[in-house]
């Protein structure tokens, strides 16, 4: 066969519409095709591949996929199952903060009880900053001493 035929027969292939006498027929001339055209030598290597593929053995173990198939099923339900209470305990936790609004601000809490009088807060507040400054001065009264300890220092320095 000539190579145009072999083109045409080509084409006519990759447009489907081959019968299988003549898929067979493409086959065999491609196995023995020998010349230099890109196109015929492209054809050539595929249909080679696809022999090679048609060789090829499988070894699938449909059982185990069966038995993984079901545990993605079970998977899938727990999975819709804790997605379904999850959003149930929102909406009841939603629901129950709306119909139990919070009409008092808390400012503080002292020894564990609300304080939601500003100005109880306040002088909660100004009783703590007191306490905790009188603390601080009683700290730093005993650094006054290490001025004296800059003394000798002072002494050894020899100024011109």
């Amino acid at each position: 066969m000539e190579r145009s035929d072999m083109k045409q027969l080509l084409e006519k292939y990759y447009e489907g519409q081959t019968s299988k006498q003549e898929d067979r027929q493409l086959r065999n001339l491609l196995k023995l095709y020998v010349g230099s055209d890109a196109e015929l030598l492209e054809a050539q290597s595929m249909f080679s591949l696809y022999d090679d593929e048609a060789k090829e053995t499988v070894n699938i173990d449909f059982d185990k996929l069966i038995e993984q198939h079901k545990s993605h099923k079970v998977r899938k339900v727990y999975f819709g199952l804790t997605t379904a209470v999850a959003a149930s305990l929102i909406a009841f936790a939603m629901l129950f903060m709306l119909s139990n609004p919070q009409d008092q601000i808390v400012y503080a809490y002292v020894n564990g009880k609300p304080i939601t009088d500003k100005q109880e807060a306040i002088a909660y507040s100004k009783q703590a900053m007191n306490t905790l400054s009188s603390n601080l001065n009683k700290g730093t009264s005993g650094l006054n001493y290490m001025e004296k300890l800059n003394k000798p220092a002072d002494l050894l320095i020899v100024r011109k």
